[in-house]
């Protein structure tokens, strides 16, 4: 037999009981974060990272193809306003069970929506601004100047025409419609492309910092593929510092939990280990349940890991497309059960864990002497024993157990 000698086997009954503890604890993470919806929380505040400007935010979360928030009615982005984008970003929001978004997937929902904002024109919102200045002989020069930026974009004509809005009384709409266009063909190297209406709806991006970032990512892209892998890059870089940052308010998570369950279950490690150094019949009890163990069960579900995307490919547009994963009641209910599964699996083993309380006489300390009986005012599991004075010795050996 492989474990022949008394200190490997208490050593292995040590390593099988709080395996089983370790198992606990992330059987418990998973019931919590699944019920209080953890991970899609963190997602959810991990777009709000990446896009910090809530109008953005607000109308990618509720987009279709993401379906983050439940607004309750079915919207396009564009029917978002400034109270329902401060709703829908909001930290109480009613988030939907998602905890994972394709990347690609993403992408789509953002493009579509930066490409509706950027409308069908590019010099549309300009033109409609040079049609409402006043005095109305003013406005043919400037529409002159507009149609030989249409036909040959550069950036002296685009000068020109600031030149030529400095005349005018009441200029600024001018030179706001104007704004979005100068960046635009700034971003596309003044080259009407099929990036032009991507780059036109990130140059209408309120927030500074988001949009000048998104406008030197995609100033390198010479194709609407290639804007769409560099998104993707973005995304992805994002969601990784949010995964990293969950996995750290997990661990914490983890060792209160940790603490908690040795603390309630009592599991003293040196008070465990002293007992099965004197109990041949219990160690061999705890390894022969270690052996017969089926650790299968226990096994935690990995994380999927998102699948290889073709940017060139346009997903289908629906909320299945997603790869969404929905926790229902009856996974709680499996999650639960496989908690408790694993408690019962402590409790058969029958290991001296747990409290008890028995007040201890003198007539009880007496007889256990006459019959060399362990002194039990000396029980580690006796919360009697914690309670009276003089008892410092043993709060400091029962923290040191936990610890351990």
């Amino acid at each position: 037999m492989l474990f022949n000698t008394p200190i490997v086997e208490v050593a292995i009954g040590l390593i099988f009981v709080f395996s089983l503890l370790a198992i606990l604890v992330t059987q418990i993470n998973t019931l919590v974060a699944s019920a209080l919806k953890l991970r899609s929380k963190a997602l959810f505040e991990g777009i709000k990272r990446l896009m910090i400007d809530q109008q953005l935010q607000a109308e990618v979360l509720v987009h279709p193809l993401v379906g983050m928030v439940d607004t309750g009615t079915s919207m396009l982005s564009l029917q978002v306003s400034a109270q329902m984008a401060e709703d829908i970003t909001a930290s109480n929001a009613t988030i939907n069970h998602i905890e994972y978004i394709e990347p690609a997937i993403f992408v789509e929902a953002l493009t579509a929506v930066l490409m509706a904002r950027a409308g069908g024109d590019l010099y549309a919102p300009l033109q409609t601004a040079i049609q409402a200045v006043q005095p109305s002989e003013a406005r043919e020069p400037l529409l002159q100047l507009l149609k030989h930026l249409r036909q040959d974009p550069s950036r002296e004509r685009i000068e020109v025409l600031e030149a030529a809005f400095a005349t005018i009384p009441e200029n600024r709409v001018l030179y706001s419609a104007l704004t979005p266009i100068e960046w635009t063909l700034t971003a596309t190297h003044y080259q009407t492309t099929d990036l032009t209406p991507l780059i036109n709806g990130v140059a209408k991006i309120e927030n500074p910092a988001l949009r000048q970032a998104l406008l030197l990512l995609l100033s390198t892209a010479r194709s609407i593929d290639e804007a769409r892998a560099k998104l993707e890059t973005w995304f992805n870089d994002g969601m990784n510092r949010a995964s990293e940052s969950y996995k750290r308010n997990l661990q914490v998570f983890s060792m209160l939990a940790a603490f908690t369950l040795a603390l309630l279950f009592n599991v003293d490690a040196l008070y465990l280990a002293q007992v099965l150094w004197q109990n041949p019949l219990l160690r061999q009890q705890v390894i022969s349940s270690a052996e017969a163990f089926d650790q299968t069960p226990f096994t935690p579900t990995a994380t999927p890991t998102p699948p290889a995307t073709d940017s060139s490919a346009t997903p289908e547009p629906t909320p299945a497309a997603a790869e969404v994963t929905a926790v229902t009641v009856e996974q709680l209910l499996v999650e639960q059960r496989a908690a408790q599964q694993t408690v019962q699996q402590l409790l058969d083993l029958q290991l001296p864990i747990g409290w008890e309380y028995t007040v201890i006489t003198p007539e009880l300390q007496t007889l256990s002497g006459e019959l060399s009986l362990p002194n039990p005012r000396e029980n580690r599991r006796n919360a009697w024993n914690f309670l009276q004075a003089g008892s410092l010795g043993l709060w400091l050996q029962k923290i040191l157990g936990i610890l351990a």
